[in-house]
């Protein structure tokens, strides 16, 4: 960066026009050079280091200075000066960190100004009262807070954090910024704008109608149905046309002088209210006749009979298949009731799902509403696309009407192409969100699992429920007691939503945040969770081995490794063990217990709240972070203690929200979470008696606290020999000696009885021979070979890390979200999967392993990359697609440095990553040329790839990693045959 040149920041060039450094600044406004001089302090240069954003250029010249409001009296340091720029806010009415934060009544802030304020007075006398006044009322000003990843934190100007992102920086719209419900019905309709609400349609509670059971269709209240009225072909005449009426309304209510459909949520309510037009539109009545026809379909059409027809029940196949015939709840139940069959064999699959929601549209819609052949195909497309879209993928009407001839349709022949257009979007919208939507959640209970990552599984409402329901009756007897308390409308309260596992479900709570009680609720959760964090950090046995990410494994792994090489270099013994059911067996009474020895009762802390912006893929993003500290410290934190958890190019902005927490309050508040959490199931209310909520944001945190108290009283670790890790409820331990090896696995064998918590055999691992007391033998792996641990694998005689390739998802696609515009940022994602420290730090990793690890991370990011693209519907131009591949490789590099070099800032001075660039970047290139070779679609990008690998450039790098690539690929080809099918 060069003085006098505007500075191009990641995030703040997307809000102001110009960022210049405050020294720039200086010298345009003062209109002479401010150049160092040896007098000038750090605290100075600190200063002067920082950046000035402005929303205009013109406030960088120097005439701009007169119109500022300057005092009646010069002040004589900056606390005057700030005394008067305060006043001119506040007389102004306008929001600024100076007028919010700088208090005269000295409170605590981000900043610590005082360090400065001898520097801040020179700095004064040498700008002038008038410049200084204009500076500080006309700009924005960010102070540097660490040099190593470019972080700054604002000191005054308006807070930016809640600002959109400014139309004149280089910074494309966001797409989707906008809601669509702004532009109103005489401007174009944007299609990419108008979102499906697809999330609907998980985790539906089945429709019951008394004496009929189950309701697999349409639900009772839909607005095709009379609503308790008589069918059409038994209706009188007018009844027939107040019932077209509604459904031509809610359709197409544009059309009557109402908003749009998607920009409000229709009820049933709603729909009674349609009839109330005072006047039927021109153009309708072909339409009209259509929903007469169209309605008197779907009287006739049985949606049961074709659900069974499309999607039979895997029940009554397996009761066949045992031998029992009929269909009576007798014989359901008999089936299902060992309760360990492979869960995910009751599924539907995603194809017969969609072949019942085309049945059910070729029946019921008249042809002349869908126009002709090549329209019918173009729905079949639709619904077959938005029934396999993963969990987290957005579904748009401008997907829908693709290709979709509106010249087939009599119906929208019209003059005016836009309400050609808004009739087409209009039925389309309904037809998928009105009733495609409302089908599915009634006859599926649609869900994800651990297992298929973002695949989404379709169960029968009636397969779910006989399967699941002698699950959730265990959950529910086993966690809950039922209470008598009344629901009410403004009682809060938990709903829970089960996920299928192999043979079992598991149970998340999740407390609606639409009230403005269950709001603060959330926030007082957040606010003790930072409290929490702080005792956490100022006491780090309070979660024992705990480990929150793979950094902390690599800094343990790191530290045992000088310690254990220094002894002798003998094989090491290790035990994996899993608790069964961690969250939903701890006892209440014990943790509250262990909350009340650790945090001093009668502390009380300042929790502060901040609002981080940083680059994500181009793009700024926003995340709330809070701090806490006890308020008998003699200095609250400076915004200095944010470096080591700031991200590259982020700006820390004071949200000027401080709360006071006592100690008391933060252990009562705990308690009443973890002892009065009410949970309805059904009609009732049911309050968890054991276990920890599992979807709270403290569920993690409290369930590593009272484990690591059982640490202290069943596991005895010699720190110096051993290692113990622990992510959350997966234990790993590593020892020298075979007998304590044995014996900690006793100890996890006998399980934590005070705490309530026993390991999961099945699930255990060891590399020796171990005999339990009942004569099972546990299982155990080659003790040569690497040890398999959270999607990692541990040498034993190295500590060397590698992936572990068993855990592979069943299909590539399954780990994806596609959209139209998230290639590039999926890839960039996927290349820094194995370019962090754990996997190429070479004092851990030996290099041919760094290089194998990277080899493999290459491969899968190829992959990814391969299922991405083939799933858009439209693929970029060729150049493109290897510009981005080029940038992509190229940068895995400097991530890896900006690893290192945070590393060794922070906790670890000796990282370091002996590896070359060029041949890192020569293993980026061949794995995608033999990724992508056997696909046709490729042929012209693997040429340009091609070119890469054979460069002089990288003459060096083939001969140094060439072998260990070739080496490794079979393997790695034989893995992706599957998963890339």
């Amino acid at each position: 960066m060069t003085e006098g040149t505007a500075v191009q920041h990641a995030v703040l060039s997307a809000y102001f026009p110009v960022v210049v450094p405050l020294r720039t600044y200086l010298e345009r406004i003062l209109s002479t050079p401010l150049l160092d001089t040896p007098e000038e302090s750090e605290a100075e240069r600190t200063i002067l280091d920082g950046l000035i954003a402005v929303p205009d250029p013109s406030c960088l010249t120097s005439c701009m200075l007169s119109t500022v409001p300057m005092p009646t009296e010069t002040p004589q340091d900056m606390q005057a000066m700030l005394k008067h720029v305060q006043d001119v806010l506040t007389s102004q009415r306008r929001p600024d960190l100076l007028r919010a934060a700088y208090q005269r009544a000295s409170t605590v802030t981000l900043f610590e100004h005082s360090a400065f304020q001898h520097a801040w007075d020179r700095l004064l006398s040498r700008m002038g009262t008038q410049a200084m006044c204009h500076m500080l009322l006309s700009t924005t000003y960010f102070a540097r807070v660490d040099p190593q990843s470019d972080a700054y934190a604002q000191l005054w100007g308006a807070p930016f954090s809640e600002w959109d992102v400014t139309r004149t920086s280089s910074m494309p719209e966001k797409e989707g910024n906008r809601p669509e419900h702004a532009v109103s019905s005489h401007t174009t309709l944007s299609a990419t704008r108008i979102v499906l609400r697809r999330s609907r349609i998980f985790h539906a509670r089945k429709c019951v109608r008394y004496r009929h059971g189950i309701v697999l269709g349409l639900p009772p209240t839909h607005i095709l149905y009379a609503h308790q009225g008589p069918r059409m072909s038994k209706a009188t005449h007018q009844q027939r046309r107040q019932r077209v009426a509604q459904v031509v309304q809610a359709i197409f209510p544009q059309a009557f002088g109402r908003p749009f459909a998607w920009h409000t949520r229709t009820s049933s309510s709603t729909y009674a209210r349609l009839t109330s037009t005072p006047r039927w539109p021109r153009h309708m009545a072909r339409i009209t006749q259509l929903v007469d026809s169209m309605l008197r379909r779907h009287d006739r059409f049985r949606y049961d009979l074709a659900l069974d027809a499309c999607c039979p029940s895997v029940l009554r196949r397996r009761s066949r298949r045992h031998g029992s015939g009929g269909r009576t709840n007798d014989s359901v139940h008999s089936v299902c009731a060992p309760r360990k069959a492979y869960f995910f064999e009751y599924t539907t699959p995603q194809g017969r799902v969609a072949w019942f929601l085309y049945t059910v549209l070729q029946h019921v819609l008249p042809p002349a509403f869908i126009g002709s052949r090549h329209n019918r195909g173009v729905l079949r497309r639709a619904i077959y696309r938005f029934v396999h879209l993963r969990k987290y993928e957005r579904c748009h009407v401008h997907e829908l009407v693709q290709s979709f001839r509106t010249r087939d349709c009599a119906w929208l022949a019209h003059r005016d192409p836009a309400w050609t257009r808004a009739r087409l979007y209009e039925w389309m919208w309904w037809l998928f969100d009105q009733w495609m939507i409302p089908l599915l959640q009634t006859s599926f209970y649609v869900t994800e699992a651990t297992a298929f990552r973002q695949r989404v599984l379709y169960f029968r409402q009636d397969v779910w429920a006989s399967t699941s329901e002698p699950l959730i009756d265990g959950l529910r007897t086993r966690l809950f007691e039922k209470t008598s308390i009344p629901v009410t409308a403004s009682m809060t309260y938990a709903h829970v939503r089960f996920l299928p596992k192999e043979t079992s479900i598991r149970p998340i709570l999740s407390t609606p945040r639409t009230t403005s009680s269950a709001r603060s609720r959330h926030a007082a959760w957040q606010r003790t969770l930072a409290v929490l964090s702080y005792e956490v950090a100022q006491q780090p046995h309070m979660i024992g081995a705990a480990v929150g990410s793979m950094d902390a494994v690599y800094a343990r792994l790191v530290a045992y490794k000088q310690r254990w090489a220094t002894r002798t270099h003998t094989p090491l013994f290790m035990v994996r063990a899993d608790l069964r059911g961690a969250f939903d067996s701890l006892d209440h009474t014990r943790l509250i217990a262990v909350l009340r020895s650790l945090i001093p009762q009668d502390a009380t802390y300042i929790v502060q709240q901040c609002t981080q912006l940083c680059a994500q893929h181009g793009r700024p993003r926003r995340m709330v972070v809070r701090r806490a500290w006890r308020n008998t410290d003699t200095h609250a934190p400076s915004v200095a203690d944010f470096a080591p958890s700031l991200r590259q190019h982020a700006v820390v902005v004071d949200g000027l929200q401080y709360r006071e927490e006592r100690a008391s309050d933060i252990v009562r508040r705990i308690e009443r979470h973890l002892t009065d959490n009410l949970v309805r199931f059904g009609p009732a209310l049911f309050r968890q008696r054991v276990g920890i909520p599992q979807g709270s944001s403290l569920s993690t945190l409290l369930c590593n606290i009272l484990l690591a108290e059982a640490e202290r009283m069943y596991l005895h670790i010699d720190k110096d020999e051993d290692c113990l890790l622990r992510f959350t409820d997966d234990f790993l331990y590593i020892t020298p000696d075979l007998e304590r090896a044995r014996a900690l696995y006793l100890a996890l064998y006998r399980g934590f009885p005070a705490q309530g918590c026993v390991i999961a055999p099945e699930k255990s691992l060891v590399n020796f021979d171990m005999r339990l007391p009942t004569g099972h033998w546990v299982a155990r792996i080659d003790a040569e070979r690497p040890f398999p641990w959270c999607g990692m694998c541990i040498h034993p005689t190295t500590l060397a890390c590698e992936p572990d390739t068993s855990r592979y998802p069943v299909h590539i696609g399954d780990t994806l979200t596609v959209r139209t515009a998230g290639w590039e940022a999926m890839l960039f994602r996927a290349m820094r999967m194995r370019a962090g420290l754990l996997f190429t730090d070479t004092r851990l990793t030996p290099p041919s392993q760094a290089y194998a690890n990277l080899t493999e991370g290459f491969i899968l990011a190829a992959a990814k990359w391969h299922v991405f693209i083939r799933a858009q519907p439209r693929a970029p131009r060729v150049p493109t697609l290897f510009h981005v591949i080029a940038r992509a490789i190229r940068m895995v590099w400097p991530w890896i440095q900006a690893r290192v070099r945070h590393v060794r800032t922070s906790w670890q001075p000796q990282a370091e990553c002996r590896l070359r660039r060029d041949a890192v970047e020569w293993l980026g290139w061949f794995a995608f040329v033999h990724v992508l070779q056997p696909f046709p679609r490729h042929r012209d990008l693997i040429t340009y790839l091609q070119a890469q690998v054979t460069s002089p450039l990288y003459a060096h790098a083939r001969r140094q990693v060439g072998a260990l690539a070739l080496h490794a690929w079979p393997a790695h080809h034989e893995r992706l045959r599957g998963l890339m099918s």
